[in-house]
């Protein structure tokens, strides 16, 4: 290699940087959060997180999304990716699944508003549909802006995590995502999905609560059952040592779990 020529291959890797962006785009029950990344090597180049005081309104979250999208510099974008994190899903099993039915199938554990739509996600390791309820004016905006883009629930690739973590044994295991305002829980039996939830919470004891609830459920075992308290590390350092004092075999990842390291 020629000394005139290093510069040069430098100026293409820069360039190579510049043009594989990601923009990533998490819609929460109270927050909004976008992400620039870069897509060689993963890093976050720009980001911005709104959070609402009360639950979202999708005008609200629309008209910030713009604001904010304006302030980014979009122009070497090659992927955009719009993530849904809420209580707004349910898993369906293939063999009752009808396309037509996905806003029915809402209703069990949902209030659904007149114009809300639906999608779903199909999750072979389970054989079942996540059905989720889509924002008909985002989805429309990112259309209309980008041409194309990716869209699925977090659950979604939450479950398929879970489902690759889990060893295949014949052991028990709980695993409590906490949100903001809501927590899922899943229990796994070695690779099968035994029991999957959301609970709406407010303290500290209602997550205390529904998760003896679903160990009563299952016939499960409190001092033989191992569990894993995930989600944002802020959020879970709360709630561990209260928990901790009832759940012998308790954990807590955080990170592992975060959106950001699962979706992308």
């Amino acid at each position: 290699m020629g000394i005139g020529q290093q510069p040069m291959m430098q100026s293409q890797e820069i360039n190579k940087l510049e043009k594989s962006l990601s923009l990533i785009i998490i819609i929460s029950s109270k927050e909004l959060k976008v992400l620039l990344r870069n897509s060689v090597d993963s890093k976050f180049i720009n980001q911005s997180n709104s959070v609402f005081p009360d639950k979202i309104n999708i005008n609200e979250i629309l008209s910030e999304l713009k604001n904010i999208l304006n302030e980014f510099n979009l122009l070497n974008i090659i992927k955009v990716t719009l993530i849904l994190n809420n209580k707004l899903s349910v898993l369906v099993p293939k063999d009752f699944f009808n396309e037509e039915n996905c806003l029915d199938y809402l209703k069990f554990n949902s209030r659904l508003l007149k114009n809300d739509t639906a999608s779903f996600d199909y999750i072979e390791e389970f054989e079942a549909h996540n059905v989720f309820i889509t924002y008909g004016n985002v989805t429309n905006y990112l259309i209309e802006k980008f041409g194309s883009f990716e869209f699925f629930h977090y659950s979604t690739v939450l479950l398929k995590k879970l489902y690759s973590d889990t060893p295949k044994d014949k052991i028990a295991r709980i695993y409590v995502n906490i949100n903001k305002s809501y927590l899922n829980i899943i229990v796994f039996k070695g690779k099968e999905l035994n029991y999957y939830n959301t609970f709406d919470y407010e303290t500290k004891d209602d997550i205390l609560y529904f998760i003896l609830f679903v160990i009563e459920q299952n016939k499960l075992i409190n001092n033989e059952t191992k569990m894993k308290l995930i989600g944002e590390e802020k959020i879970i350092k709360n709630y561990y040592d209260y928990l901790s004092k009832f759940i012998k075999n308790l954990e807590m990842k955080n990170t592992e779990y975060d959106i950001e390291n699962i979706v992308i």
